[in-house]
């Protein structure tokens, strides 16, 4: 969902820019994103078919858009699902299962254009629509990394490493994840809005002058991300105000709880604090062609400070994803391996229509059976 009015905060200091502004140099992609988008215009062929070719042949679209302007991709997929986000992901799910239900009953009933809009919320990328894309992207020798996690994770390492220049990205979580420079909302011309941190001195709806990269941090996990609601109240500018009043975690977790304007759950802060962790240092896959190196975290994790703030059982960061075998890692990141069931693809089932798993459910409930009425031994059968 990205950190919940953040771009919209930042909107001074976005420059536009097209992407000849940036030839010559890398980009790391959110890919998923793409992948995305590219299931609107195929979103009944998915669900109904099995079939993402469309969807495929967008992202293509775009990748090749990249390199006619001079810019070298390197596409960056989302890997397995990450622990923090569990409760997330389970409202996505159940909210895509339904809308899956609403465009079946639908498209039963000859409603075509109302059964793609609720395909279009039913949709999900999956690993197979991903190995189908990086067939694509093998073929035509464009960099690509499965990040053993999140996909924003993966892409900060990429350009802190020096592996790319910029990132492009439709998610404001990029920015907490600590991207310097960012291409937002790319449109199918070219253009988009460019985001360098640099220049959030200059910001004017929020005074950032002073701000470090962990009070924009804070901020971003106040205002409610992907691993942590916002407190009732709690939007971008009341964030702000106490990152800027506080400055240090710390004392913006202490003032919160005891200024008395918000109701403060018992468990907040620990809560606020396994985010903040998870934001710094999540796993992701050194990115080294050729070599089978294993996972690192996104920031060198400091042991005593980590042991100061959470319960033994959490120290060693598993809610910000589990250690994963080096050689399995290593497949994953090429894409050989399914991030989720670990599975290689080429051992795996072919992908079934999502409509399938309705129909199966609907086969299976036993039919109604009337009981027998008072004068049912009277009549013959």
């Amino acid at each position: 969902m990205g950190i919940s009015g953040l771009l919209r905060a930042l909107k001074t200091v976005m420059e536009r820019k097209h992407l000849q502004d940036l030839s010559g140099q890398s980009a790391a992609v959110d890919a998923l994103g793409w992948l995305h988008r590219g299931t609107y215009c195929c979103s009944t062929e998915i669900c109904v078919n099995a079939d993402w070719s469309k969807c495929i042949s967008y992202c293509m679209k775009r990748v090749e858009m990249l390199r006619h302007f001079g810019v070298k991709p390197i596409m960056v997929f989302d890997g397995d699902n990450l622990p923090m986000k569990k409760d997330t992901e389970n409202a996505r799910q159940q909210s895509r299962k339904e809308a899956l239900a609403r465009g079946y009953k639908l498209y039963q009933e000859g409603r075509g254009a109302e059964a793609q809009q609720e395909f279009i919320k039913a949709v999900d990328v999956t690993p197979a629509m991903i190995r189908s894309l990086i067939d694509r992207l093998e073929a035509s020798g464009v960099d690509f990394v499965v990040a053993p996690y999140e996909a924003d994770a993966q892409l900060a390492y990429l350009q802190r490493q020096g592996k790319a220049d910029f990132v492009i990205s439709e998610d404001s979580d990029c920015i907490a994840f600590g991207c310097d420079r960012v291409l937002f909302k790319l449109d199918n011309e070219g253009s988009g809005d460019y985001f360098d941190r640099k220049a959030l001195g200059t910001n004017k709806q929020l005074a950032m002058k002073t701000f470090t990269h962990d009070m924009v941090l804070d901020m971003c996990i106040l205002a409610g991300c992907d691993y942590l609601d916002s407190l009732p109240g709690m939007g971008i500018v009341r964030a702000h105000k106490l990152v800027h009043q506080y400055r240090k975690t710390e004392r913006i977790l202490r003032g919160l709880r005891f200024n008395g304007k918000t109701s403060v759950p018992k468990n907040y802060e620990a809560r606020f604090i396994r985010a903040r962790l998870t934001f710094c240092h999540q796993l992701v896959h050194p990115y080294t062609p050729g070599v089978k190196n294993g996972l690192v975290p996104l920031n060198a994790v400091d042991a005593d400070a980590v042991a100061k703030l959470l319960p033994l059982e959490d120290r060693i960061l598993h809610f910000a994803g589990p250690q994963i075998d080096d050689t399995v890692a290593h497949h994953i990141a090429r894409g050989k391996i399914n991030a989720i069931t670990k599975i290689p693809f080429a051992d795996e089932p072919a992908p079934r229509p999502l409509i399938k798993a309705i129909e199966s459910a609907t086969l299976a409930m036993p039919s109604k059976v009337s009981a027998p009425g008072p004068m049912d031994r009277f009549l013959s059968r």
